[in-house]
């Protein structure tokens, strides 16, 4: 059934695509777009309607041209399809087909196939009354599942109405089809899985994964489409990452919960890793070659901390964590990677304090007192105006206040760049 408002009634030529595909046993939702989709693939896929959102990606909208293949003094009619967000190259079509592809205009595709530019899809082009079927084009990103809802969105023959589809099921019932590579850019087959280990706090994980979802919204925008914009995220949350809070006298233990942590994610087959604590990052090198053997991006949070304070001028900060954070002698795992920089680092006594407000926090929660507290340390306790936060009980902290702006200071929260990081490399690859 086509769900619609009631005051809009079916064209004919959106009837015959539903006919089409409920005869086929097609999987299919046919919606009214908002408006008219007339002006290319951009404003179409704004236009769409699909899990009671207007609005799809980019990549989820169909891309679809006539052309013609000359070979051999022959001239034959092929269609094109690929991904919104994609670009055929004319030059690969040509090779695939042993051939010269040009494309035609507008005129010429309503002479032939009494369609509209933009309302060219592959079901109207299977049904054309043509005197020979005309091979269709599927360029190889569209066969390959990116993410959900694994379906892609183009017009029903008709500007005001889209088709919602399974690409690979639509593509199995259309004769005369090849499935070829034809854009310019390689497609990105696999989703970008994310493991995150935590248990010191363990709402140091999941507020980390709170901060990815945020940050994904707010840089997709209009294009950020619910659930199905977000990563597939495994968590692992281990009671004996606390033991890391007595890092000197549970060494051995600490790095045996790691190491079962990293294996058991890496194990679930995720592309990047990340522990969500500080102290954790002593055992990067353990970390790192455990990832390397399995293919894992591991994510430092040291190395991602150093990246952002050079690639901001900011080579003089006040740097607040427990003891072991902030000794650069020995158990800091953030020692190698500041050499650069003017450090300022807490006195033994604002140390006790800092370490206080993270067992009040894992005993008690989010306490007023810990968070004037932690003003108190960041106004009165430090020297430069940065503020280097590496403690997750402070980053939960910090974001939890409801009055941020009682400090001139600029406050830098070690989970939040690990955050940006991972929400970057998840949205645009690098």
């Amino acid at each position: 059934m086509i769900k619609k408002p009631i005051h809009l009634e079916i064209p004919t030529k959106v009837r015959i695509i539903e006919d089409f595909c409920q005869h086929k046993n097609l999987w299919h939702n046919i919606t009214p777009n908002k408006g008219e989709a007339k002006s290319g693939c951009i404003d179409a896929a704004k236009r769409r309607f699909r899990l009671g959102k207007y609005g799809i990606a980019l990549r989820d909208e169909l891309k679809s041209y006539i052309g013609k293949i000359e070979n051999s003094g022959s001239t034959k009619y092929i269609v094109i399809h690929c991904r919104g967000d994609k670009h055929v190259n004319d030059k690969k079509v040509g090779f695939h087909l042993n051939g010269k592809f040009k494309r035609i205009f507008e005129k010429e595709i309503v002479n032939k196939f009494g369609l509209s530019k933009g309302l060219v899809n592959p079901i109207n082009m299977y049904l054309s009354n043509t005197s020979e079927p005309i091979l269709q084009v599927f360029d190889s990103s569209l066969t390959t599942i990116q993410q959900p809802p694994y379906t892609l969105m183009t017009n029903a023959s008709h500007f005001n109405w889209g088709i919602e589809f399974k690409p690979n099921e639509l593509i199995s019932v259309i004769e005369n089809v090849k499935i070829l590579d034809i854009v310019d850019t390689p497609f990105n087959e696999k989703e970008q899985t994310i493991g995150i280990l935590t248990g010191n706090a363990p709402l140091s994980g999941s507020h980390l994964w709170h901060l990815i979802n945020e940050k994904i919204k707010d840089e997709l925008k209009n294009d950020f489409c619910g659930d199905i914009s977000l990563p597939m995220v495994f968590i692992k949350s281990s009671p004996a990452m606390g033991l890391s809070m007595q890092l000197d006298i549970r060494e051995n233990d600490t790095w045996s919960c790691i190491k079962n942590g990293i294996s058991d994610l890496c194990n679930f087959g995720v592309d990047m890793l990340c522990i969500a604590c500080n102290t954790s990052q002593y055992f990067n090198a353990k970390i790192e070659d455990i990832c390397s053997e399995n293919g894992v991006e591991y994510l430092s949070i040291p190395e991602i901390a150093k990246n952002y304070l050079v690639e901001n001028n900011i080579f003089e900060f006040d740097f607040i964590g427990i003891d072991y954070v902030v000794d650069f002698e020995k158990w800091s795992g953030f020692k190698n990677f500041f050499s650069a920089f003017n450090i300022y680092l807490p006195t033994d006594a604002d140390t006790k304090e800092i370490i206080k407000i993270a067992y009040d926090y894992k005993q008690k929660g989010i306490l007023g007192s810990s968070i004037l507290k932690l003003r108190e340390i960041i106004n009165d306790c430090t020297k430069t105006n940065n503020i280097l936060i590496a403690l997750t009980e402070l980053s939960i902290l910090n974001y939890n206040q409801k009055k941020k702006k009682r400090s001139n200071k600029q406050i830098i929260d070690s989970l939040e760049l690990l955050a940006d990081e991972i929400t970057r490399k998840y949205l645009f690859g690098y």
